[in-house]
C-alpha cells in the first residue's frame, strides 16, 4: 500500500525533529525549505540535485541574521541525507556516514564534495518533491516547525512567510534579504552550476 504524501513528509519531519542541532535549530528545516523553493522555481532537478545553488540560497536565507552560520549550509544538507531527504552517491554507490571514518560526517565542504558525484531525491519521495501541491504542504509544515521553536526559527519563519504569502514586491524574499535581483530567483540562463 502506498503512503500518502503527508505520511512521507511526517516520517521525514519526525526524523528531522529528533536530530536537529541544538545551536542552530533552523538549519535542517531551512535547508529543506530552500530545496523545495529551488525545485519549485525549476532551478533544481530532483533527480540530480546540485549543491552550489542550495548553499547559495541557504546563505542568502540566514546571512543577514546569522552571518557566522550562513556558509555552513553544507552541514544540514549532508545530515538531511541521514533523515532520508536525499541520497548522496559516488560511482552509483550510496555514500553513508561510514564513508567518513570515525567522525561519521564530513569535516568540511571540500571533504563532502570529494565523497560524492551525485545527489538525488530517493525514488519513493520523487513524486512528492515534484508535485506543486505536496511541496507546498511540506513548506507549510516546515513553517509550523519553525513557529513552534526558538526565536531564531521564528525569525526565519516570519521572513519566509512574508515572502511566500504577500505578493507585493516589497515583501519578496530577495527584497527582505537586502538583495536586488539575487537570492531566491531562478538563474535565467538555465545553466546548472
Amino acid at each position: 500500500m502506498a503512503l500518502h504524501a503527508d505520511d512521507l513528509w511526517q516520517m521525514l519531519l519526525q526524523s528531522v525533529a529528533k536530530r536537529r542541532s541544538y545551536e542552530a535549530r533552523f538549519y535542517k528545516p531551512g535547508c529543506l525549505f530552500v530545496v523545495a523553493n529551488l525545485i519549485k522555481e525549476g532551478a533544481l532537478d530532483p533527480e540530480d540535485l546540485k549543491i552550489e545553488p542550495i548553499l547559495r540560497r541557504f546563505n542568502d536565507l540566514v546571512s543577514s541574521d546569522f552571518p557566522d552560520r550562513a556558509s555552513l549550509g553544507w552541514r544540514p544538507f549532508w545530515h538531511l541525507s541521514n533523515d532520508g531527504a536525499w541520497v548522496f552517491s559516488k560511482d552509483q554507490s550510496r555514500v553513508t556516514p561510514n564513508n567518513f571514518g570515525v567522525a561519521r560526517k564530513p569535516d568540511s565542504l571540500g571533504q563532502l564534495i570529494a565523497r560524492f558525484d551525485k545527489i538525488a531525491i530517493p525514488g519513493p519521495m520523487l513524486d512528492y518533491w515534484t508535485s506543486t501541491e505536496h511541496r507546498a504542504r511540506l513548506q507549510i509544515r516546515l513553517l509550523e516547525m519553525f513557529d513552534g521553536d526558538d526565536q531564531d526559527c521564528r525569525k526565519i519563519a516570519a521572513r519566509l512567510r512574508l515572502a511566500i504569502f504577500d505578493p507585493t514586491p516589497s515583501y519578496r524574499l530577495d527584497a527582505l534579504l537586502g538583495h536586488s535581483g539575487q537570492g531566491f530567483e531562478a538563474d535565467p540562463s538555465g545553466v546548472r552550476r
